[in-house]
């Protein structure tokens, strides 16, 4: 997919919390984080309570 059409890397992030996929959910969030910051996140993980990702 073109790069302009692609979805925000957080709202990939939610999509995939919200299939379940939350491997997948955190390796999008690490990129994000690496795209803002250039700071490579190593470990990420993302809390399955009812406001992660402002659910």
């Amino acid at each position: 997919m073109n790069d302009r059409l692609r979805p925000p890397l957080a709202a990939e992030a939610r999509r995939l919390t919200k299939e379940n996929q939350w491997e997948r959910a955190s390796e999008k969030l690490q990129q994000l984080i690496a795209d803002v910051t250039g700071i490579e996140a190593i470990s990420l993980q993302i809390n399955r309570d009812q406001y992660s990702l402002n659910f």
